[in-house]
């Protein structure tokens, strides 16, 4: 023991350099568990160096809690029984500021927790009485659970069923988390955002999926923290993170070291007048940034609102309502260049082609307007609608006059971009939400069902090359990818990368904070803003 504790007053500069390095010890699978005093969390460790000797103070609380948090949570999801750690949560829970008696908690949290991992004591399972299953005993019981946390409004937790003697998996079903963030691939780096309380996003080095920075926000409450659910934008310098709408939610990142950049840096810098970015407010509003700085360019505002995300392209914005009208403004005004009415409702974002905007209806139409006025080209009618779809087509794909694009009707599409005629049509496994990636000659696509495909175009049909199975939970992010790794964020918060060539695993990283411990994630973090309790009723979950 006393080793240990000599030991840890060693290694913070050994922490420091890993840290520095981007070193991810226990994320990346195959790593292993870090367990070497470490707990392959690379920030939390340098807290844990560095608390003895560096008092928590208010200016470093806020990272501290943070991170604390992170690790109760790692430690709670491996089993430890942290029930000495109770009295301290509740303090911290109960504070609104960090002063006094708050810092003194943080601090010994961190104390609490670091003697818990030296003397690891686990939660023991209980198992109870097995009874009778021919009636005689109320294991048969099935008292219906309609409400959130119990079986009336009382959210109890409390069942007067007999409920299960002992711990062994029943049955499992793949509940996915919607996040349809894809990661961004830059010089050698793949940048992600995260739905977690307090780490949002990570820079990662593209051939090895190993942490450059971590970008974090500091926040620990469960409803209040905002959370980010798109893709991060990145430019020559900066990397941003929206987690909400406005400038306070809008997070400026360096993009070597991932420190967010506030105050009057962010006023003072100039940024170049072709890094923009867009998005959607709320309703029918949406507005133009300038992608170094997060400020605000313009406001813009269509008819009707606005069924997803506008689409910035050679100086052109494109947005569609669900009403069937798509519009096309300037960056350099707020008055539509043009606006086209569909008689259809339209669903996911427009697409971007060679003079060509595409968009979709929930009907399985799939709509081809001329990008400079808006008139129709072409339209498509698929004959395999799903109506139980809420959107039918996935993101198109066009290189060389052909348009790639997956539909709902587990089929991947190539229709002649110029034309709207059908080349040929292949039936995949399950659904098809994810943009179709196109590396060279070969189409990737992924599936609801958690499957990874390389097609090969064949001229009037398609050949599947390759195909793995990747996860259970299925993919609706669309894919991203170079010629070395297809990166595929799945909805069980796992981004694979996989080889091009052979569809073999290059690396898998957590969307959520956390650590690989002999092939299990275990999550630090937590995705804000979620309730996942279950209710049932007459035996239906």
């Amino acid at each position: 023991m006393k080793s240990r504790k000599l030991l840890r007053w060693i290694i913070p500069a050994i922490i420091l350099l890993s840290l520095m390095q981007g070193c991810s010890r226990g994320q990346n699978q195959g790593s292993g568990s870090a367990r070497n005093n470490e707990t392959g969390i690379a920030d939390i460790d340098l807290i844990r160096s560095e608390i003895a000797s560096v008092p928590t103070t208010e200016e470093n609380a806020a990272s501290r809690h943070a991170a604390l948090t992170r690790w109760w949570r790692l430690l709670w999801r491996q089993g430890y029984n942290l029930s000495s750690f109770d009295s301290t949560a509740k303090i911290l829970l109960a504070s609104r500021d960090y002063s006094g008696e708050t810092l003194d908690a943080i601090t010994h949290g961190y104390e609490l927790l670091e003697a818990l991992y030296d003397n690891p004591v686990y939660i023991k399972e209980i198992k109870g009485k097995s009874l009778a299953g021919d009636g005689s005993s109320p294991v048969n019981a099935r008292t219906d659970w309609p409400f959130y946390h119990g079986i009336d409004g009382a959210q109890t937790g409390y069942s007067p069923d007999a409920g299960p003697s002992e711990g062994k998996l029943a049955w499992r079903f793949p509940k996915p988390y919607k996040v349809n963030a894809s990661p961004v691939i830059n010089n050698g780096k793949v940048y992600l955002s995260s739905p977690g309380i307090d780490v949002i996003g990570y820079c990662l080095d593209e051939n090895s999926g190993k942490i450059e920075w971590r970008a974090r926000q500091y926040g620990t409450e469960f409803y209040g923290t905002p959370k980010a659910r798109v893709s991060p934008v990145v430019t020559d310098e900066r990397m941003i993170i929206r987690t909400g709408y406005g400038d306070k939610n809008m997070h400026v990142l360096d993009k070597k070291t991932g420190v967010r950049i506030i105050g009057p840096e962010i006023e003072n810098y100039t940024g170049t007048d072709t890094e923009l970015m867009v998005y959607k407010v709320f309703g029918s509003y949406f507005r133009l940034d300038d992608a170094n700085t997060g400020k605000q360019i313009r406001m813009y505002q269509t008819e009707l609102a606005l069924v997803g995300e506008p689409v910035l392209n050679n100086g052109a914005i494109y947005a569609s309502c669900e009403e069937g009208m798509l519009y096309a403004f300037s960056t350099e005004s707020p008055d539509p260049l043009w606006k086209s009415k569909l008689a259809a409702t339209l669903r996911g974002v427009p697409g971007i082609g060679k003079g060509r905007i595409y968009a979709s209806s929930s009907d399985g139409r799939l709509f081809a307007l001329d990008a400079e006025d808006g008139t129709v080209l072409w339209t498509y009618q698929d004959e395999k609608v799903k109506g139980n779809a809420y959107r039918y087509y996935s993101s198109p794909t066009e290189s060389n006059g052909r348009l790639y694009i997956g539909t709902a009707g587990s089929e991947l599409l190539c229709i002649n971009s110029e034309s709207g005629e059908l080349l040929w049509k292949h039936s995949v496994s399950d659904w098809i939400r994810s943009s179709p990636l196109l590396i060279q000659d070969i189409i990737y696509v992924a599936t609801l069902g958690g499957d990874l495909l390389a097609i090969k175009d064949k001229g009037n049909s398609a050949e599947v090359i390759k195909k793995v199975q990747l996860g259970e939970h299925g993919f609706t992010a669309d894919l991203a990818g170079s010629e070395n790794g297809i990166l595929a964020a799945g909805r069980d918060m796992i981004l694979y990368s996989v080889s091009p060539e052979t569809l073999e695993l290059n690396w898998k990283h957590g969307i959520l904070d956390g650590v690989w411990i002999e092939g299990e994630f275990f999550r630090a973090g937590w995705t804000s803003g979620l309730q996942p309790s279950p209710t049932i009723v007459d035996g239906i979950l």
